[in-house]
């Protein structure tokens, strides 16, 4: 057993005490792990309903995991009493509704809308999300985008967000900030790993759906999907993978992929880059935002405040089990349905299994190889062949 399986099984355990003395045996085994943090999100006598998701109507603010639940296991030998800060993720049609409002303009379910951003605003809100977003939407133009961030930061003072907030003034430290955001582009080496991510994503979403769309035989469909995650892309994501198995084999009863329908498609072909996007905020947020201050102990627990309840319910089809913080900031997630076999169950053909199973190795030495942006664009050709679109 690698250390990962090891960690997996800590977290399939029920039993918090259980969970503290297997914990304390993995870091005496491997004293790497001496410093590692786990948050759990299967507590259930922790009672902290306070931290839970939140519904305004089609507005959703939903985490990473089921914070009601949340219990924190580490190396000490003492009970540690943690701060707990919450921040909330704005996506980019957020800012857009915000910004329109502000503008005197009527935005869908006006009072929802309100009552959601004015309970953001006591939370504690973050756009880095949205900036990075904005990097892969070539449809944002920049004036667009400079004039909703200065409305954001406007909301950010205002007392109270109403029809005057129109008025407030943003300090020049603010304005300063937003010129920074408009000169970053997705060629900065500092994003280059998240593109690199997002491209991705999207060739799965747009593979999963190219397939389903192609092949009535669902273990056809599911055949070439994996073969192509296998031996084209040369990965296994298996979050993303469970999630889109379940939309080829038509057992997705949570609508997380209702927009992967041929009409929707033909109407509006960014339909594939929303969905990513749904998929990519919940990896950035872990993997390059901080969730723990060890020093001041003081937890932040990220949220994400989309204007539907799609990521909500992507959140929910395979819930984190915890999330697992281990020495300089690596952080890795256990799903409720991440191990390989739950996987390998989903998948007819036995050569693929073999595949996945077996040739990891093979697969790393060839992902670097890999040409994402041009596998996207060939992707992308495809599916508007199949679908009879000008490309």
């Amino acid at each position: 057993m690698d250390i990962y399986e090891l960690l997996t099984k800590l977290a399939s355990i029920e039993d918090t005490e259980q969970q503290i003395f297997f914990y304390k045996i993995l870091s005496i085994l491997f004293p790497e792990l001496k410093d590692m943090i786990y948050l759990s999100f299967n507590e259930p006598e922790s009672q902290f309903e306070r931290f839970n998701e939140k519904n305004f109507g089609n507005y959703n603010i939903c985490g990473l995991g089921d914070y009601s639940k949340l219990w924190v296991i580490d190396n000490k030998n003492e009970d540690t009493m943690f701060k707990v800060s919450q921040v909330a993720y704005l996506d980019l049609n957020i800012l857009d509704r915000l910004s329109s409002y502000i503008e005197g303009k009527q935005v869908q379910d006006e009072d929802d809308f309100l009552e959601f951003m004015c309970y953001l605003k006591k939370m504690g809100t973050n756009i880095k999300t949205s900036m990075i977003e904005r990097m892969t939407t070539l449809y944002t133009k920049k004036e667009k985008y400079k004039e909703n961030l200065l409305n954001y930061f406007k909301y950010l003072n205002a007392d109270k967000l109403d029809r005057n907030t129109i008025n407030v003034k943003v300090t020049p430290q603010q304005e300063d900030y937003v010129n920074k955001i408009l000169r970053i582009n997705k060629d900065d080496e500092k994003y280059a790993e998240i593109m690199k991510e997002y491209d991705l994503i999207y060739c799965m979403i747009a593979a999963a759906f190219y397939f389903k769309t192609k092949y009535k035989d669902k273990e056809k469909r599911i055949n070439n999907f994996v073969e192509y995650c296998l031996n084209t892309l040369n990965v296994f994501l298996a979050p993303e993978m469970y999630t889109l198995l379940l939309f080829l084999k038509e057992k997705d009863n949570t609508g997380v992929f209702n927009k992967l329908q041929e009409s929707k498609i033909k109407n509006q072909y960014s339909t594939f880059h929303n969905v990513a996007w749904d998929l990519m905020h919940p990896r950035i947020i872990e993997e390059y935002y901080p969730l723990i201050s060890r020093s001041e102990d003081i937890i932040s627990l990220p949220y994400f405040a989309p204007n539907n309840k799609g990521l909500g319910n992507y959140l929910r089809l395979n819930p984190r089990r915890g999330i697992f913080i281990m020495p300089y900031g690596i952080k890795r997630s256990i799903f409720t349905h991440s191990s390989e076999d739950d996987i390998l169950d989903m998948i007819p053909s036995e050569k693929l299994k073999i595949e996945l199973k077996y040739e990891a190795d093979i697969r790393k030495d060839r992902l670097n190889k890999v040409d994402f942006e041009k596998e996207k664009n060939n992707i992308d050709m495809k599916v508007k062949k199949l679908l009879g679109i000008d490309a």
